[in-house]
Order: structure tokens, then C-alpha cells, then sequence
């Protein structure tokens, strides 16, 4: 039972990607014998143990960032979610994380409002996004976001950012409208309040 999930883990998943035991519900096998071949795997160090269920193949230095990453950021090449709380800014500014502050992610990852969770080493608040996130929509997601889970203060302080941010992004105004129906109606407001909506892209 442990090779048959040892050679899965090898042929379905690979190294350095992170996964769960619900992702080897493939082999056939219950989650219980799942489970316990994971144990036994990690003790055998074929395996690292990342923390709240996840689990590694041949783990070496992979670091709890690039984990959290690839977990509920960027999967397979597809956006899922992105940083927020402290890290907001970093986001807005197509900066890394600071890891020094709490992790705070929106992520299609989680499946209900908010969930802190311990995993990869660190405290982690996961929150379902307004929208589901993707590639096409990270940016005005991102946005809407924002101008929804901040206050007053913190947006004026960091309007140049965010008036940056539309335009490098080229965000438009049908954008704006055809998304803002997912949030709360604060958001759309904020963005005529704070004349954000002069930086983005009329047609």
C-alpha cells in the first residue's frame, strides 16, 4: 500500500507540489488507509510533512513561502488567489510578501467566509473571494477587494497606489461595473467617492 501511493504521488503529482490526502483518492484506497500510508511515508522521510494535511514528495529546502504559493496563490500556471491584509499593498504593487507580517490570503482555495488555519509552519487566514478568482479577473478581483476590506483612511492614504495600479493593469470601466455586482455595493462607491474611476479605461 505505501509503494502503490509512493509511485501515485510520483507518476500523478511530482515533486515540490504540494498536496493532500484527498488528492489520492485516485489510488482506489479509503482515506483512512490514505492517511495512514502518509504517516509512514513521513517517517520514512519520503515524504514532508507541511503541515494541516499537506504533505510534500522529496521535499529538501522547499520553503513554506513557495509552498503557500503554490498552494493558495498560483496553481498549475492558474491565478487562484492573492495576498492581502498587510500584505494588500505588496499585491497592489506586484511585490512579494512580507512573510514577517500574518498571512492573510483570498483564495478559491477555501470554501467558506473566513478559516485561520496552521499550515506550512505559519497562522494562516484564508477567505473566500468575492468572485472566484482567475486569470482574466485577478486584477479588478484585487481592486474591488480592496476598496471592500479597507477603510476610508487606508484607501486615501494609499490612493496614488491605486490609481497606479489601474492604469498599469489597464482596467477598465466596464470591468468595474460588469464586477462590481459580486461585492458589496461600498465598493463601487469608493471608486466614484475617491475618483478612482477616472483611472480606469473608458471605450
Amino acid at each position: 500500500m505505501n509503494e502503490l501511493i509512493l509511485n501515485y504521488i510520483k507518476k500523478k503529482i511530482g515533486k515540490n507540489n504540494p498536496f493532500s490526502p484527498q488528492d489520492l483518492l485516485g489510488t482506489g484506497l479509503k482515506i483512512s488507509e490514505i492517511r495512514q500510508s502518509l504517516n509512514f511515508l513521513v517517517k520514512s522521510k519520503d515524504l514532508k510533512h507541511l503541515g494541516y494535511g499537506t504533505y510534500v514528495l522529496n521535499a529538501g529546502s522547499y520553503t513554506y513561502e513557495s509552498a503557500i504559493s503554490e498552494r493558495y496563490i498560483l496553481a498549475a500556471g492558474n491565478n487562484i488567489g492573492f495576498y492581502a491584509g498587510k500584505n494588500f499593498k505588496n499585491s497592489l504593487l506586484d511585490m512579494n510578501p512580507d512573510f514577517k507580517e500574518q498571512i492573510d490570503i483570498y483564495t478559491n482555495k477555501a470554501t467558506s467566509g473566513k478559516k485561520t488555519i496552521y499550515s506550512f509552519e505559519r497562522r494562516i487566514t484564508i477567505r473566500k473571494p468575492y468572485l472566484p478568482i482567475t486569470n482574466d479577473n485577478l486584477a479588478i478581483n484585487l481592486l474591488l477587494t480592496y476598496l471592500t476590506a479597507n477603510d476610508d483612511t487606508t484607501i486615501k492614504e494609499n490612493l496614488p497606489i491605486l490609481q497606479s495600479f489601474c492604469r498599469r493593469k489597464h482596467l477598465t470601466a466596464d470591468e468595474a461595473m460588469k464586477y462590481g455586482k459580486f461585492f458589496p455595493a461600498k465598493a463601487t462607491k469608493r471608486l466614484f467617492l475617491y475618483d478612482i474611476y477616472r483611472s480606469l479605461w473608458k471605450h
